[in-house]
């Protein structure tokens, strides 16, 4: 009998792939969605009824200054995840965390507002992300 976790996984990776994207398992429980107009979003259980999906962007090399206020004034503002930079792999990530057993409705709403908030945040502060960014 499938575990809760995996059934979970397994729909989400299915609601994933009728919007477009191709998941790849990366190793070790973690997961890649990749899409072609879209962001990568790294997938992982965290346990039995957590999963966290991470948007990676590339970032320009330098410009390390004007990445941090971005990252900054974005965590001041976000409700629903968190930004973060990893320097070494030039990535820019918005992270979020689903919680539960897989509903269409709450997925659906949950993915929609993750990358929302974001997109809002690179709207509002356009005129940096076309320095710091290599594409968004």
């Amino acid at each position: 009998m499938e575990s809760s976790a995996t059934a979970t996984l397994t729909e989400i990776f299915n609601h994933l792939e009728l919007m477009g994207y191709v998941i790849e398992d990366q190793s070790d429980g973690v997961f890649l969605a990749k899409h072609a107009l879209r962001p990568k979003i790294g997938i992982r259980t965290i346990s039995e009824r957590m999963v966290t999906f991470t948007a990676i962007y590339r970032l320009k090399p330098g410009n390390r200054d004007q990445v941090m206020d971005f990252v900054n004034e974005g965590n001041k503002g976000l409700l629903f995840g968190k930004i973060f930079v990893v320097f070494e792999a030039d990535a820019f990530c918005s992270q979020a965390y689903y919680f539960g057993d897989y509903s269409r409705e709450r997925f659906g709403g949950m993915f929609d507002h993750f990358l929302g908030e974001i997109q809002t945040h690179f709207a509002i502060h356009s005129a940096i992300c076309e320095e710091i960014f290599d594409s968004i």
